[in-house]
């Protein structure tokens, strides 16, 4: 049954030329790449024959096509691979002037963006969750509604947590998963099949794992939540000092006014990002990093061996700019060797190393950076501006301003010429998958 098939094969992609056996292939380098939505990549392809059963590359004189199987997921041309938004697609190389030669395909994989945050106006908010810029998950509406914090598992499982109208709730996918959790959720994290979250219940701290507390502290504040080997650590503050907790043992880390905002873990060390006159950073308990006057750390993310902190820094309440440190260290515009790109927080010069700085991004008087992710090589940042009293949610990458979709229409709270929209956002988190 298999015969005439195998000499099938053997017809197409092999022809003889007097005693000579010449068989046709197409080598493509890349079987999968991975992409950022807006990253590019460069697939390298060549005709090979096999004369008697020896390779030699003779692709210089042929003819390669390259085609994506979905244009609005990946592009292609000439092998420059280009992704658009979240999803899979193949890229086809084939070759048409020489005879029955198999195409070979590349799959790739472009990540999508997770955006959490609500969006409304001065009378209703509507806490949900953006996936690559467009209203995924409406979650709930209120006079207060707000989605604070984010975890998307590497299944894709969206998992956010906040509260609504002073009414704790944990989300799984845009459907509820936990209520009444206390009056206001400010930290989660997802491990295995276990949901920890933490933050406020009336006058006491909590921590809840699956719904059920596991941790709390009368008169404190938990800003800031991590679980290492079922260990629960947490960032906040008691008696006004900023203190981090291992399961129920509490340290403070310094006898001034202070306080922990971020919190993560690498390895043996926890790092905490936070407030004691200054933004700060805490390693293992010790004072790691002071920064300038004026300025609040919001979060911390150790990713690819460097230690990323974001926050504030203004001296009002007109005047606050969002800022973005790497290991401790923010250069000024006059350090730079090439003009500011991009502008805000991060950038790349012409020889692709980090910049930082910021911007004023137009009129605002307050921006905020509050969420930090790494992917690849790309360094995404989310927060939200104040203009007008119009509060704004907006999220960058690699310190340029991406549009978010108010509520599947085509409504941006953010447009090109960086005036904001009429709406009132706010953007709190962001996760790349």
């Amino acid at each position: 049954m298999f015969l005439p098939l195998l000499a099938m094969v053997v017809f197409f992609s092999c022809k003889e030329e007097g005693s000579v056996k010449i068989e046709s292939s197409i080598s493509l380098e890349q079987k999968e790449v991975v992409l950022n939505p807006g990253g590019t990549a460069t697939l390298t392809a060549t005709l090979i024959q096999a004369i008697d059963g020896s390779r030699v590359r003779t692709g210089d004189d042929a003819t390669l096509t390259w085609t994506s199987t979905n244009d609005s997921i990946v592009t292609v041309s000439d092998g420059v691979v280009t992704a658009v938004t979240g999803g899979e697609a193949d890229i086809i190389v084939s070759t048409t002037n020489v005879d029955n030669v198999p195409e070979q395909r590349c799959r790739v994989v472009v990540r999508d963006i997770y955006v959490a945050g609500e969006y409304g106006d001065k009378t209703t908010r509507t806490a949900c969750v953006w996936k690559n810029n467009k209203v995924f998950y409406n979650l709930a509406s209120g006079t207060n509604a707000f989605a604070n914090v984010m975890v998307v598992t590497d299944n894709k499982d969206v998992y956010v947590a906040g509260n609504v109208n002073s009414v704790g709730k944990v989300w799984k996918n845009g459907a509820e998963l936990y209520t009444g959790l206390g009056t206001e959720l400010k930290s989660l994290v997802v491990d295995g099949s276990d949901v920890y979250v933490a933050g406020a219940d009336a006058s006491e701290a909590k921590v809840w794992k699956n719904g059920t507390a596991e941790l709390s502290v009368a008169g404190a504040t938990f800003n800031a939540l991590a679980v290492n080997a079922g260990t629960i650590y947490v960032g906040g503050k008691l008696d006004n000092k900023a203190t981090i907790w291992k399961g129920d043992a509490a340290t403070p880390l310094t006898d001034a006014e202070s306080v922990v905002n971020g919190l993560c873990i690498n390895g043996a060390d926890v790092y905490a990002a936070g407030v004691e006159g200054v933004g700060k950073v805490w390693k293992s308990n010790q004072e790691l990093y002071a920064f300038d006057n004026n300025t609040t750390a919001t979060e911390v993310l150790f990713a690819d061996n460097k230690l990323y902190t974001c926050g504030y820094q203004g001296n009002s309440s007109t005047n606050i700019k969002a800022k973005l440190w790497i290991d401790g260290v923010q250069k000024t515009a006059s350090e730079l060797d090439k003009e500011y790109l991009g502008e805000f927080v991060v950038g790349k010069n012409e020889k692709k190393a980090d910049l930082y700085t910021y911007t004023d991004l137009g009129t605002a008087g307050i921006v905020e950076a509050h969420s930090i992710y790494i992917s690849l090589d790309d360094i995404y940042v989310a927060g939200y501006f104040n203009s007008s009293n119009m509060t704004t949610a907006v999220y960058w990458k690699n310190g340029e301003p991406q549009s978010l979709e108010k509520n599947n229409i085509s409504e941006t709270i953010w447009n090109s010429s960086f005036t904001p929209g009429t709406n009132r956002t706010r953007a709190t988190a962001i996760v790349v998958k």
